[in-house]
């Protein structure tokens, strides 16, 4: 417990700031789609555009100037993905990572603290505060809807059904992020390793889309089971996608104490 307080002590402006986004990102999409997406034809532009890249942001089947059609690409907006993105792959090198490079992990592990107790509670405390933003999204989503008017808004399992989405795929970043964490020796190679392997990931599932040779690849990239069109199709969370993001992140945190526990430190 005190080391998930300090954890919790080193991290709160992170993961308050990212939450703060959150909301008001979503806070001013719901005006932005009540003040200027309706009345500008928005859909009719949409038509016009290619259908794979329709198919990428989630509005083939869902048109953007429906709310569920907004709702899918914001679900993906680059803004949502990096702010919630920016919580794993900082506070899992920092904690982990940073201690290392700063020579402070020593103080740590002097006390009667297990290395894998250190991965765990890194991971804890980046779990509590992802669940903080996600959560902090959705109320910036019907907060806002209410106050711009917006009718037809899903349902709250739909709308949990999205945000355990973003959830879980960012759990799985977590476990990416943990991973590389745990092995190296400086932060900044940490980081470098979790955004190439992620960006690699987003970028090829999106070339997926329009490149058919890419497809076969595409389903051991995450964000291939990340899809906020199907939660909003179907209603609620595919299992299957579900299972898959969270083994990912299982899986990322079990090699995470593997490594860290039976690597040498040079403190």
């Amino acid at each position: 417990m005190t080391l998930l307080r300090h954890h919790l002590a080193h991290t709160w402006r992170l993961g308050a700031g990212a939450a703060a986004g959150m909301f008001v990102f979503y806070w001013l999409a719901m005006h932005v789609f009540k003040g200027l997406v309706l009345p500008i034809g928005v859909g009719a532009i949409a038509a016009r555009l290619p259908k794979p890249l329709l198919s990428a942001l989630g509005i083939d089947e869902l048109p953007i100037d429906s709310v569920r059609g907004y709702l899918a690409v914001h679900a993906q907006h680059p803004f949502v993905l990096m702010v919630l993105m920016a919580v794993p792959v900082a506070m899992c090198t920092g904690l982990l990572t940073g201690d290392v490079e700063r020579r402070t992990l020593a103080l740590v592990l002097v006390r009667r603290v297990r290395r894998a107790g250190v991965v765990g509670s890194a991971a804890s405390v980046c779990a509590l505060w992802l669940a903080l933003g996600v959560a902090s999204g959705l109320a910036g989503t019907v907060a806002g809807a209410r106050m711009a008017g917006v009718a037809d808004l899903p349902g709250i399992r739909v709308l949990l059904g999205i945000a355990a989405s973003q959830y879980l795929l960012m759990l799985a970043v977590e476990g990416i992020a943990l991973v590389f964490s745990a092995a190296a020796s400086e932060r900044s190679e940490a980081v470098a390793w979790t955004l190439v392997v992620v960006l690699i990931m987003y970028v090829w599932n999106f070339l997926a889309q329009f490149w058919p040779v890419a497809q076969p690849v595409a389903r051991w990239m995450l964000f291939h089971y990340f899809e906020p069109k199907s939660v909003l199709l179907s209603g609620g969370l595919d299992a299957r996608p579900a299972a898959v993001l969270g083994a990912v992140a299982a899986a990322g945190f079990l090699v995470a104490v593997a490594v860290f526990t039976r690597r040498e430190f040079n403190i």
